[in-house]
């Protein structure tokens, strides 16, 4: 893998924007992956238009493939504890809230990961579609095939009333190619879901290199309402939609980006929570253990301190995720 540095100016020059098709971009700061363990370093380059960013150098195909087989979801297709996953399963329900003023009909939830906000829209009388290609507990990956990075459905046109991308889209390495292979299978007026880190949010700006969400090398790109708006009115879709409250990531986000940001922590807490069989991470000088004691004294105080910062952060419309549903103009 290319190391950033290799990245000569003339590449810099030719960099656009995968949202707004701004170039050139300005080069913000270097990443590492703190969550799976995967070597390298990459800039994060990010665009004057619209706010949002992007990696560079892109992995290619087969590194991507390499990000996430054996190493992001365990063989029962869960990525953490049993018993976070049983609450992950409560808060499927808690997704399904979005889509409350929709009537039931066929759901596509591309990326479903372990399936439990597609398992609490089936009891709600929708007929759902689960695809995800590196999760094997997906019922309809048969459907779906990748073929150097690009997306192909074996599904009608117009055949699907709604799709979900639950932080599926930062991932892509071909956002336009996946988006119109998914826009072909929506029926006239259909609904489109996007939710996803929030790079405009005041918490990324805040904890810069120490956020979450950032997720290098996983997530290729960082998003704004303002780049996603641009983005799918590209494909006929107009906004319909908007919440920026996530219980499900809001308030750990920031305790975890505090405690990266005040304690040089590289994402400790949230990769403890992780199954056993895909725990992995990079981890600072001082020893596990150590930094283990040390959480039991500091997560209760500043997991206050990130419930306080969520609710007031979310009174001025600023949310780590921004969920957003576009309608199909036909």
């Amino acid at each position: 893998m290319k190391n950033c540095e290799s990245v000569s100016a003339e590449h810099v020059s030719k960099v656009e924007c995968v949202a707004c098709r701004f170039a050139p971009l300005s080069e913000g700061y270097q990443v590492v992956d703190t969550n799976q363990g995967v070597n390298g370093e990459w800039s994060l380059f990010v665009c004057p238009q619209c706010g949002g960013a992007q990696l560079e150098p892109l992995p290619s195909h087969d590194e991507l493939a390499q990000f996430y087989n054996a190493s992001f979801y365990n063989s029962e297709g869960a990525r953490f504890r049993p018993w976070l996953e049983v609450l992950r399963r409560k808060l499927g329900l808690v997704r399904s809230w979005h889509l409350k003023g929709l009537s039931a009909g066929v759901l596509l939830d591309f990326g479903c990961g372990p399936g439990h906000f597609a398992r609490a829209m089936k009891v709600k009388n929708w007929e759902v579609i689960m695809i995800d290609p590196y999760n094997v507990i997906a019922e309809h990956n048969d459907l779906c095939e990748i073929v150097d990075g690009r997306l192909r459905l074996d599904l009608p046109d117009c055949s699907v009333d709604c799709i979900t991308l639950w932080h599926v889209i930062e991932h892509l390495p071909y956002p336009h190619q996946y988006l119109q292979e998914l826009t072909r299978l929506l029926r006239p007026n259909g609904k489109i879901l996007l939710s996803q880190p929030n790079y405009a949010s005041l918490q990324a700006g805040f904890f810069g290199q120490d956020w979450l969400l950032l997720d290098p090398p996983r997530h290729l790109f960082q998003f704004t309402p303002k780049g996603l708006g641009i983005l799918m009115s590209g494909f006929g879709f107009e906004q319909v939609y908007r919440s920026n409250n996530s219980l499900e990531l809001g308030p750990f986000t920031i305790l975890q980006s505090i405690l990266n940001k005040f304690f040089g922590d590289s994402n400790l807490l949230f990769n403890t929570l992780k199954s056993g069989k895909v725990r992995t991470g990079k981890f600072g000088e001082c020893s596990r253990i150590f930094r283990l004691i040390t959480y039991l004294i500091l997560v209760p105080f500043f997991g206050c301190v990130a419930f306080l910062l969520y609710a007031v952060l979310l009174m001025v419309s600023s949310g780590d995720v921004v969920t957003l549903i576009y309608q199909k103009n036909d």
